[in-house]
Protein backbone atom coordinates (compact mmCIF):
# COMPACT_ATOMS: atom_id res chain seq x y z
CA UNK A 1 0.00 0.00 0.00
CA UNK A 2 1.16 3.56 -0.58
CA UNK A 3 2.46 5.46 2.45
CA UNK A 4 0.17 7.89 4.30
CA UNK A 5 -0.05 11.36 2.73
CA UNK A 6 2.70 12.96 4.83
CA UNK A 7 5.22 10.21 3.98
CA UNK A 8 7.19 9.79 0.78
CA UNK A 9 7.51 6.69 -1.38
CA UNK A 10 10.87 5.03 -0.55
CA UNK A 11 12.23 5.38 -4.11
CA UNK A 12 15.29 7.32 -2.89
CA UNK A 13 17.52 7.43 0.14
CA UNK A 14 16.47 11.01 0.83
CA UNK A 15 12.83 9.85 0.97
CA UNK A 16 13.78 7.10 3.42
CA UNK A 17 15.55 9.66 5.63
CA UNK A 18 12.55 11.98 5.42
CA UNK A 19 10.30 9.11 6.54
CA UNK A 20 12.74 8.18 9.31
CA UNK A 21 12.48 11.63 10.86
CA UNK A 22 8.72 11.78 10.42
CA UNK A 23 8.05 8.28 11.77
CA UNK A 24 10.01 9.11 14.94
CA UNK A 25 8.35 12.48 15.53
CA UNK A 26 4.91 10.98 14.88
CA UNK A 27 5.79 7.79 16.82
CA UNK A 28 4.52 5.80 13.82
CA UNK A 29 5.69 2.21 14.25
CA UNK A 30 4.13 1.04 10.97
CA UNK A 31 6.07 3.54 8.87
CA UNK A 32 9.28 3.00 10.86
CA UNK A 33 8.98 -0.76 10.31
CA UNK A 34 8.72 -0.23 6.54
CA UNK A 35 12.11 1.53 6.58
CA UNK A 36 14.01 -1.45 8.00
CA UNK A 37 15.36 -4.18 5.72
CA UNK A 38 14.74 -7.77 6.90
CA UNK A 39 18.52 -8.07 7.48
CA UNK A 40 18.65 -4.82 9.49
CA UNK A 41 21.34 -4.50 12.17
CA UNK A 42 21.87 -1.73 14.71
CA UNK A 43 25.47 -1.39 15.99
CA UNK A 44 25.76 0.40 19.32
CA UNK A 45 28.54 2.84 20.03
CA UNK A 46 31.30 1.06 22.02
CA UNK A 47 30.76 3.35 25.04
CA UNK A 48 27.11 2.24 25.24
CA UNK A 49 27.84 -1.50 25.28
CA UNK A 50 27.45 -3.37 28.58
CA UNK A 51 26.66 -1.28 31.62
CA UNK A 52 23.77 -1.81 34.04
CA UNK A 53 21.36 -2.50 31.16
CA UNK A 54 23.74 -5.07 29.59
CA UNK A 55 23.50 -3.47 26.15
CA UNK A 56 24.83 -5.78 23.41
CA UNK A 57 27.31 -4.73 20.71
CA UNK A 58 24.53 -4.99 18.14
CA UNK A 59 21.00 -6.20 17.60
CA UNK A 60 18.77 -7.13 14.70
CA UNK A 61 15.47 -5.99 13.31
CA UNK A 62 13.29 -7.83 15.86
CA UNK A 63 15.09 -6.25 18.84
CA UNK A 64 15.01 -2.82 17.19
CA UNK A 65 11.28 -3.05 16.58
CA UNK A 66 10.62 -4.26 20.12
CA UNK A 67 12.59 -1.32 21.51
CA UNK A 68 10.88 1.22 19.26
CA UNK A 69 7.45 -0.25 19.94
CA UNK A 70 8.10 0.31 23.65
CA UNK A 71 9.32 3.87 23.04
CA UNK A 72 6.52 4.83 20.64
CA UNK A 73 3.79 3.01 22.61
CA UNK A 74 1.42 4.38 25.21
CA UNK A 75 2.57 2.13 28.07
CA UNK A 76 5.04 3.32 30.67
CA UNK A 77 8.49 1.73 30.77
CA UNK A 78 9.76 -0.35 33.71
CA UNK A 79 10.70 2.86 35.55
CA UNK A 80 7.18 4.28 35.13
CA UNK A 81 7.93 6.81 32.36
CA UNK A 82 5.82 7.18 29.23
CA UNK A 83 7.08 8.95 26.11
CA UNK A 84 5.01 12.03 25.28
CA UNK A 85 6.86 13.64 22.37
CA UNK A 86 9.91 13.00 20.22
CA UNK A 87 11.83 15.54 18.16
CA UNK A 88 14.50 14.42 15.70
CA UNK A 89 16.63 16.49 13.36
CA UNK A 90 19.86 15.72 11.51
CA UNK A 91 21.99 16.71 8.54
CA UNK A 92 22.51 14.05 5.89
CA UNK A 93 25.87 13.86 4.15
CA UNK A 94 26.48 12.65 0.59
CA UNK A 95 25.63 9.16 -0.62
CA UNK A 96 28.76 7.03 -1.05
CA UNK A 97 29.36 3.35 -1.87
CA UNK A 98 29.63 1.18 1.24
CA UNK A 99 32.96 -0.42 0.36
CA UNK A 100 33.61 -1.85 3.83
CA UNK A 101 30.41 -3.94 3.90
CA UNK A 102 28.76 -4.57 0.55
CA UNK A 103 29.32 -2.70 -2.71
CA UNK A 104 25.59 -2.81 -3.45
CA UNK A 105 24.86 -0.78 -0.31
CA UNK A 106 24.99 3.00 -0.09
CA UNK A 107 26.29 4.85 2.96
CA UNK A 108 25.09 8.19 4.30
CA UNK A 109 26.56 9.79 7.41
CA UNK A 110 24.14 11.77 9.51
CA UNK A 111 25.68 14.59 11.52
CA UNK A 112 24.28 17.11 13.97
CA UNK A 113 21.80 14.50 15.12
CA UNK A 114 19.52 16.05 17.71
CA UNK A 115 17.09 13.69 19.39
CA UNK A 116 14.85 14.87 22.19
CA UNK A 117 12.48 12.48 23.97
CA UNK A 118 10.08 14.05 26.47
CA UNK A 119 8.56 11.60 28.91
CA UNK A 120 6.58 11.84 32.11
CA UNK A 121 6.31 9.54 35.10
CA UNK A 122 2.81 8.06 35.17
CA UNK A 123 2.41 8.39 38.97
CA UNK A 124 4.55 11.32 40.14
CA UNK A 125 4.18 13.42 36.98
CA UNK A 126 7.94 14.03 37.04
CA UNK A 127 9.19 14.97 33.57
CA UNK A 128 12.25 13.25 32.11
CA UNK A 129 13.97 14.80 29.11
CA UNK A 130 16.40 12.59 27.22
CA UNK A 131 18.50 14.54 24.75
CA UNK A 132 21.19 13.59 22.26
CA UNK A 133 23.00 16.61 20.83
CA UNK A 134 25.28 16.82 17.82
CA UNK A 135 25.86 13.11 17.41
CA UNK A 136 26.72 11.18 14.29
CA UNK A 137 25.50 7.92 12.77
CA UNK A 138 26.39 5.98 9.65
CA UNK A 139 23.38 4.62 7.79
CA UNK A 140 23.63 1.97 5.09
CA UNK A 141 20.86 1.54 2.56
CA UNK A 142 19.96 -1.29 0.22
CA UNK A 143 17.61 -1.38 -2.73
CA UNK A 144 14.93 -4.00 -2.31
CA UNK A 145 13.27 -6.21 -4.89
CA UNK A 146 10.04 -4.34 -4.18
CA UNK A 147 8.91 -1.96 -6.96
CA UNK A 148 6.79 1.17 -6.57
CA UNK A 149 3.81 0.59 -8.89
CA UNK A 150 3.58 4.27 -9.88
CA UNK A 151 7.21 5.15 -10.67
CA UNK A 152 8.36 1.57 -11.39
CA UNK A 153 11.46 2.30 -9.28
CA UNK A 154 12.89 -0.05 -6.67
CA UNK A 155 12.34 0.85 -3.03
CA UNK A 156 15.12 1.47 -0.51
CA UNK A 157 15.47 0.34 3.10
CA UNK A 158 17.97 0.79 5.93
CA UNK A 159 20.10 -2.35 6.28
CA UNK A 160 22.61 -1.12 8.88
CA UNK A 161 22.72 1.70 11.45
CA UNK A 162 26.04 2.39 13.20
CA UNK A 163 25.62 4.70 16.16
CA UNK A 164 28.49 7.09 16.90
CA UNK A 165 27.27 9.32 19.73
CA UNK A 166 29.30 12.09 21.28
CA UNK A 167 27.19 12.64 24.40
CA UNK A 168 23.81 12.28 26.07
CA UNK A 169 22.00 14.53 28.51
CA UNK A 170 19.14 13.49 30.74
CA UNK A 171 17.33 16.06 32.84
CA UNK A 172 14.49 15.70 35.29
CA UNK A 173 12.04 18.49 36.11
Amino acid sequence: PPPPPDYKVRTSISNVLFNLRLSWTEKNITEYTALLHPEFTFIFSPQDVGGPNNIPEEWGRADELESITNLFGSKANVDGYRCETIRLTFTAGPETPAQQYDTTWTKVTLTEVHLQVDSRHEISGLQLLYEVLGDQADFYFKETAEIDPVSQKKLWQIVLWEDKPRGVLAAMN
